[in-house]
């Protein structure tokens, strides 16, 4: 009985923090703003109310898995959100290691790297939770946009968590500091390092009639799938001049039109930030860099269409192996730019 009301005292501790610190942030802002103010606040304040975790809803992933259950019965997944005493059974330090991702509605999210627990307490954990873990990097295809965008943040913190343990700078051990893991400072010469992003370029290529898309395949890519062509934007590269350089590398064509589409947080391998463009060339003959690309075609928009209709329709079996063509699912920014194309330039054919 103590234990409960302990917890539910917490539980009324978090609730006022978090509506009093949104009350101050902003008390003629729009709740984004507010809401935007008092995630920065939690992340940079070293005083972090160790009682906001009470309060908080937990994401779980392992190294290559993630918690979710069915959201529907085509295959779709949806976030299982763990609530912090369901939890504390299987992780007592369970504070300690989330990292903090957003803040909805007054509530902390986070993200737990859970890859210690054996597998026998997995199945536990899936048992009692009415969850299961899955493969992380589907599972950005089959959640919602909003929850993809989760997983990836919450991969790519705690990969940088882990992986990022000495000062470059002097060799020294890093320290984390402020809420919710946020950035690390050197315990000898005081240096800050903050989680890294690295940015690449994503276009998709068009002739300028935009009667044909060109797409590429790379060996490790599965059999029948085609995608954008993409590469790391190099130190001292505008966007456009990455993406100028890629197409000419790739598929030695030259780009005489480029405009910025959008972009997206990616977590494989490693934190990517996907700058996506829209690009058109006047040729139609490609020269193909074997060091880098096993196939390239120009596809008409009667087979793009296909195969965003056909990843669409049924989004598990896009992963196994297939004759036809098919493209990155829904969840991937090569998968919008394809629509787009399709939606502005063959909005008849849909």
């Amino acid at each position: 009985m103590a234990a409960l009301l302990a917890y539910k005292n917490l539980n009324r501790q978090a609730l006022n923090y978090l509506s009093n610190s949104s009350r101050q942030m902003s008390s003629n802002g729009n709740s984004y703003v507010k809401q935007a103010r008092l995630l920065q606040k939690l992340k940079y304040n070293n005083e972090f109310p160790k009682y906001c975790y009470g309060e908080g809803d937990y994401l779980l992933l392992t190294e290559t898995q993630v918690f979710v259950s069915f959201a529907d019965k085509a295959s779709n997944h949806q976030i299982t959100w763990v609530p912090f005493n369901g939890l504390t059974k299987f992780l007592p330090d369970l504070a300690e290691q989330a990292v903090l991702l957003q803040v909805v509605r007054e509530k902390c999210l986070f993200a737990l790297d859970v890859t210690s627990l054996s597998k026998n307490i997995q199945n536990q954990v899936e048992k009692k939770l009415s969850g299961k873990f899955i493969n992380l990097r589907k599972s950005l295809f089959t959640l919602s946009a909003e929850e993809s965008v989760l997983v990836s943040q919450g991969k790519s913190l705690l990969s940088w968590v882990k992986s990022n343990c000495f000062c470059p700078t002097c060799g020294g051990k890093l320290v984390l500091r402020g809420a919710g893991r946020a950035h690390k400072e050197c315990g000898s010469c005081k240096s800050v390092q903050y989680p890294t992003i690295s940015p690449v370029g994503i276009v998709l290529v068009t002739d300028i009639a935009h009667t044909n898309a060109l797409l590429v395949r790379q060996p490790v890519h599965p059999p029948g799938m085609y995608t954008c062509i993409a590469g790391f934007v190099e130190v001292g590269e505008s966007v456009e001049e990455n993406v100028k350089r890629e197409v000419a590398e790739e598929v030695g064509l030259e780009v005489v039109d480029i405009k910025y589409f959008g972009s997206q947080h990616w977590a494989f391998p490693a934190s990517r930030l996907m700058i996506g463009c829209l690009a058109t060339v006047s040729e139609h003959q490609f020269s193909l860099d074997r060091s880098e690309l096993e196939d390239a075609a120009w596809f008409t928009p009667q087979e793009v269409r296909g195969a965003l209709n056909r990843v669409s329709d049924s989004r598990e079996s896009v992963f196994a192996e297939s004759k036809e063509l098919w493209v990155p699912p829904r969840g991937a920014i090569a998968h919008t730019l394809l629509k787009h194309w399709i939606a502005t330039h063959h909005s008849d054919k849909l």
